[in-house]
């Protein structure tokens, strides 16, 4: 349990859910502050990173998703990139699973990273015989 290790992935709803007032979010940053005593145990992918950005800019402009990327980046947490094994990973993900492309990617990182992927999308029941998913809500 991420509770215990402090080493997850996050996906979007996971970041967003840590942004917001919501309940899920209230978890997020505790484990996040458990991670600061050992960094990097947080990862998220570089896409949902970008998700999270283009939610942020719809609903509340520019700059609000650019002062969230800078927040975000003095976080404990590791900005994934994506590699091309991986894009190819995720679209078998994708393919296979159902998942949206970004969703896909968090599953990916999680596989990579041998770590459990925290979410609140419950489109993730559907990879848990292939990652570790903890669900926040």
């Amino acid at each position: 349990m991420p509770a215990k290790s402090g080493s997850f992935v996050l996906d979007a709803s996971a970041l967003m859910a840590y942004y917001s007032a919501e309940a899920p979010g209230d978890r997020v940053k505790e484990w996040l502050h458990k991670a600061v005593r050992n960094p990097p145990t947080v990862f998220i992918s570089v896409v949902s990173l970008a998700e999270v950005a283009m939610v942020v800019e719809k609903h509340s402009g520019l700059a609000a998703s650019a002062a969230m990327l800078a927040r975000t980046a003095q976080l404990p947490i590791e900005i994934v990139p994506l590699e091309y094994d991986s894009a190819v990973q995720a679209a078998h993900f994708q393919a296979v699973y159902s998942l949206p492309f970004a969703s896909a990617c968090a599953a990916v990182t999680a596989l990579e990273k041998r770590r459990p992927l925290l979410t609140t999308d419950q489109a993730f029941e559907a990879v848990r015989q292939v990652i570790q998913v903890e669900r926040l809500d």
